[in-house]
């Protein structure tokens, strides 16, 4: 192939990956290993609903020196570009009547039981901070001028990705503490969409956030972000906090684990 035929083929393969959402995904994740995590891109993991093979866009996770195997934290990231902008709708009122943990994230049964016992047994209330709820949230997303319901589907996605990764894939004698974060990544405007004082408002917002729920085929629920690429930055280093925070928590649950399986040893 000739060098001039080459550059054409070349500049076709780019401005055809151009047109597609492998740009945003490859933007996304190279965020998240710039600052130290552990990506995997198109990882696959098993459909506990469908029992076959899913592909999440990125799964990010942060590493620490001290890792027992027992604490997994997630950042799962499934990345839209499209042509339309997005809209959250906005509830004052939206996780007044829901439990902080279950609004927090995505967590395995030992994750929920553990952290619980935490909360309840920290008369101080230190440990509440990660977990308390915002002062706002939205209730559902869409995309506006699109006639597709593309908003459901893409927390749908993210939010089974979640289940599918927090779940135990066989019985361990030490707890499977599985956390995982539902974001979603777009490259359009994002706008929140309120009723204030019986007017109708819409805000552009460079990150925004909404409760979602179905069933997977349990019940499952989880605030997901939404966040601009341009802004994931922010987003990336925040979980790290979190991560840092929820492993000093969680830290006494997996020593007193471990050394329990040495005392049967």
């Amino acid at each position: 192939m000739s060098e001039e035929n080459k550059d054409g083929v070349e500049n076709s393969i780019k401005k055809w990956i151009k047109e597609t959402g492998f740009p945003l995904e490859m933007q996304a994740a190279n965020v998240f290993n710039e600052l130290g995590y552990d990506v995997r891109q198109s990882y696959v993991v098993k459909d506990i609903q469908e029992n076959k093979p899913r592909e999440i866009d990125i799964l990010a996770t942060y590493p620490f020196e001290l890792d027992r195997g027992i604490t997994r934290i997630f950042c799962i990231l499934e990345c839209k570009s499209s042509k339309h902008p997005w809209l959250v709708f906005d509830g004052e009122n939206t996780l007044s009547s829901y439990n902080m943990l279950h609004s927090f994230a995505i967590m395995s049964p030992d994750a929920l039981s553990e952290i619980g016992d935490v909360i309840l047994n920290d008369k101080s209330r230190k440990s509440w901070e990660i977990f308390q709820h915002s002062s706002k949230c939205g209730y559902a997303l869409r995309q506006p001028f699109s006639d597709k319901d593309t908003g459901y589907t893409a927390a749908m996605n993210v939010l089974k990705a979640c289940c599918n990764v927090i779940e135990p894939t066989q019985k361990y004698s030490l707890p499977q503490i599985n956390v995982a974060f539902p974001i979603l990544v777009v490259d359009k405007p994002i706008f929140e969409c309120a009723y204030v004082e019986g007017e109708l408002t819409v805000k552009q917002v460079p990150h925004s956030k909404f409760l979602f729920s179905s069933y997977i085929p349990n019940f499952a629920i989880s605030r997901i972000n939404i966040v601009h690429i341009d802004h994931l930055d922010s987003f990336a280093k925040h979980y790290i906090n979190v991560a840092t925070k929820l492993r000093e928590i969680l830290e006494p649950i997996e020593q007193k684990a471990m050394d329990k399986i040495k005392g049967q040893s």
